[in-house]
């Protein structure tokens, strides 16, 4: 049980509804609570430290003025006898604020407060203001006084004796009754104050609640900061408030005020140095809370304050720290055109509000936090996968189409990839795998297998199924540690499918969705021979390959799960549902099938999808031209390759020794090696970029007009791309007989639109001038990114 010790004696003073005052012997004021301060309209700095009779002289217009003589009577009987002393009603002026006195009745006691001795040391002077009460009472005295004289009169007339003893009976009782009532009065408001009081804090707990709903469903500090100004008005008659943030470099301090403050003053305090002599500086700085009652009160505080506060039409005013979970973020403030006495309900009142704005702040500081780590990592793994998707090789009669639509939520960005690439006895692999996991870790996972697989296959020439068991044991050996499914497949011509034009895909799938199989003329079947484990389980478990023929006009389909998982379907659903959308697709180029899947999955990606389509075109007639180019990475041209093109495609050269524009056609030919340029988004990119395609020009001796016309359009293309996108871009240039193209691929999906031209602003142009002097442009969507090509013919 609590004891003696643990009341707040002081608060408990202060809270009292009644007027109340702490004298010392002298009769000066040591202490005073709000309620006689409201009571006679004074400040504490008024009262303390004065002696009462100076401060509440008698009203020198009225002569039979005795409240101070009454009162200093009062005053020695408790000092002579150590017990309490209550006064008659008493009419004792108070001074008024503009001059002059206000008239009062009180209904006054004093007490002793008695030290260990039992000597009176203080004396508690509580004084309730009747004076509504005596005018009610003098009205009714008056009227029943004049109701006795006219009794008088008619006994006078009577000829009746009055008796003398009956009358002092009357007026003995009139003036104990009188006394009762106004102790009733007394008790009555007293009992009112409570429930005003009680009323007050009920109406504060609700508006409590209603802040923290607010501030709960608030997004950014200005929504905060609104929150703040409706609530301390209403609250607390506040005429301004805002918040005092402490800035990262903790020398500096930040605020968000609302805007019933004038401009000027807001525009004053924007940034301010964290020793900045301000109360609500202060409290943001230290942790100290202020409550001035006016402005003198914060003046003698803080001076320089003083030009501030008069701008802002401040007298009282209140700033509490935002203390969060181990460090302080800054300040809350409240300004008030009026002075105002704080009463220590209205202190924790305020200590409440800057507790719920804390909570609310490092809410808003958590949220933000997760979602740049968040941002960072889907950033880290979409970099790491776009270096790891690089373009498939397009080699002999075979067209690989690749995709990838990473998923809805930042967070699941995770381990798909596809792989394509020409072995050293000629064949083409293709890889379709997935590790578990969703962050960057699955990300780095998939770049460390997908290298190691792409090694094993290249150093061994293996089957599919003994470079998985290798991947297996590799990965186990080198503590790698990951489950992912994956399935290697290769496509070889064997010398009787050659002069067939058929082909054999030779596969072994670990733990992957089986692939889809497009044969003309036949429904769309699953290769779903025998699954095996998949990779990170048992590194000694058996692996089988598998083989299909391949006719010419097949399309084989590798995909990852994200592409028929749903959570309200099964898998066998999800498996039938891309039969039927792959026949339906299956009428035109294999890029109209892929994007035609991913567009009737559209926003319903709950995961990462990676595809991967492989054509096989007909060998009777030369490759069509919409297979793109035949690209195979080990036939690259070189630079003693590159020179007037002949009619057998496109002939390519690139400059990696970036020297400046200005050096024109003077380079030797042995400063150039290859012919793409990785950017990186920087805006010397540009320069090099020019530098580039310049020295690519001089080296094919192009016309001085074409040369000058394609340094100026890829400076356009790559201005845009380092602009928008947000890893390295590439710049490939290559030539034909009759033109020059140029590509710059770059990670960011939205597409380049042709504006109307406006001829006030200041950018924009730069795509315009693309259209204008362009022979032909156009942009090719990629798996991660686009591509923007631009051709100049001669």
């Amino acid at each position: 049980m609590a004891g003696a010790g643990d009341v707040d004696f002081a608060a408990a003073f202060e809270a009292t509804p009644t007027p109340s005052l702490i004298l010392d012997r002298d009769a000066v004021i040591v202490a005073v609570n709000s309620a006689a301060l409201r009571a006679v309209a004074r400040t504490r700095s008024d009262l303390i430290g004065r002696s009462i009779f100076d401060t509440f002289p008698d009203n020198p217009e009225d002569p039979d003025a005795l409240g101070s003589t009454n009162f200093k009577a009062s005053l020695d009987r408790v000092l002579q006898t150590a017990r309490p002393d209550t006064m008659a009603l008493q009419k004792y002026d108070v001074p008024a604020p503009g001059g002059g006195f206000l008239r009062r009745w009180w209904s006054p006691v004093n007490i002793p407060l008695l030290d260990e001795s039992g000597q009176v040391r203080w004396m508690l002077h509580r004084s309730e203001e009747v004076t509504s009460y005596v005018d009610e009472r003098l009205q009714a005295t008056t009227a029943v006084e004049a109701d006795i004289e006219a009794d008088a009169d008619d006994d006078a007339v009577a000829g009746r004796a009055a008796e003398p003893v009956a009358g002092s009976a009357l007026r003995t009782a009139r003036a104990d009754l009188q006394r009762a009532e106004s102790d009733l009065y007394l008790r009555g408001q007293e009992l009112g104050a409570a429930l005003r009081t009680a009323r007050r804090w009920a109406e504060q707990q609700a508006g409590l609640v209603d802040i923290a709903h607010s501030l709960g469903e608030a997004q950014d500090e200005d929504a905060v900061l609104k929150v703040i100004a409706r609530h301390s008005t209403s609250l607390l008659g506040a005429s301004g408030s805002g918040l005092c943030l402490r800035e990262p470099d903790d020398a500096h301090v930040r605020f968000l005020i609302t805007d019933t403050i004038a401009a000027d003053v807001r525009a004053a305090v924007q940034l301010l140095p964290r020793d900045h002599p301000l109360p609500i500086v202060h409290t943001a700085a230290t942790g100290e809370a202020h409550f001035h009652e006016d402005l003198a009160a914060t003046v003698a505080r803080f001076p320089e304050a003083e030009e501030l506060y008069t701008a802002a039409d401040t007298q009282a005013s209140a700033s509490a720290p935002l203390r969060g979970h181990g460090r302080l973020l800054g300040s809350l403030a409240m300004a008030f055109s009026q002075p105002r006495t704080w009463t220590q309900q209205d202190r924790d009142l305020v200590n409440a509000f800057a507790a719920l704005i804390t909570q609310a702040l490092e809410r808003l500081a958590a949220r933000d936090g997760e979602r740049a780590a968040s941002a960072t990592a889907a950033r880290f793994s979409e970099t790491l996968q776009r270096s790891m998707l690089t373009a498939p090789p397009q080699a002999d009669y075979l067209q690989v189409v690749v995709r990838y639509a990473p998923a809805a939520a930042e967070s699941q960005v995770g381990g798909d990839w596809y792989d394509a690439y020409r072995t050293p006895g000629g064949s083409t692999s293709l890889v379709i795998g997935d590790v578990a996991g969703h962050d960057q870790n699955a990300a780095a996972t998939m770049g460390q297998l997908r290298n190691l697989l792409r090694g094993i296959d290249h150093a061994t020439g293996e089957p599919p199924a003994g470079v998985l068991s290798a991947l297996d044991r590799a990965a186990h050996d080198l503590g790698v540690n990951a489950l992912a499914t994956v399935i290697l497949a290769r496509v070889e011509q064997p010398a009787q499918h050659l002069a067939a034009g058929t082909r054999v895909l030779r596969w072994s799938n670990a733990g992957h969705p089986p692939p889809l199989l497009l044969q003309p003329g036949a429904a769309p079947r699953f290769l779903d021979a025998k699954i095996d484990l998949m990779v990170g389980i048992d590194p000694h478990t058996a692996r089988t390959d598998h083989e299909v023929v391949l006719v010419p006009g097949a399309t084989v389909l590798f995909y990852t799960d994200g592409l028929i998982e749903r959570r309200d379907a099964s898998l066998d659903e999800g498996l039938q549902w891309l039969a039927g959308a792959a026949r339906e697709l299956n009428h035109g180029t294999p890029e109209e099938l892929v994007d035609g899947l991913l567009e009737l999955v559209g926003l319903q990606v709950e995961d990462d999808v990676a595809l991967l389509a492989l054509y096989a075109h007909p060998e009777d007639a030369l490759r069509p031209a919409e297979a793109g180019a035949n690209l195979d990475p080990r036939h690259e041209p070189t630079l003693s390759s590159a020179g007037p093109a002949d009619d057998a495609g496109p002939q390519t050269a690139t400059v990696v020794d970036v020297r400046d524009v200005d050096d024109h056609c003077e380079r030797e030919q042995d400063d150039l090696s290859d012919t793409v340029l990785l950017l990186d988004p920087d805006p010397a990119a540009v320069r090099q970029a020019r530098t580039f395609v310049h020295d690519y020009c001089c080296h094919l001796q192009t016309s001085e007009d074409i040369c000058d016309t394609l340094t100026l359009l890829v400076s356009e293309v790559v201005t845009n791309a380092i602009s928008h996108g947000r890893s390295q871009a590439r710049l490939q240039v290559s030539s034909t007989p009759s033109t020059m193209r140029v590509e710059v691929s770059d990670d960011d999906s939205r597409l380049p639109v042709l504006a109307p031209a406006d001829p006030d602003a200041l950018g924009g142009r730069g795509l315009a001038m693309v259209d204008l002097l362009a022979s032909a442009w156009g942009v090719r969507e990629e798996a991660i990114g686009k591509t923007v090509w631009v051709e100049l013919h001669a």
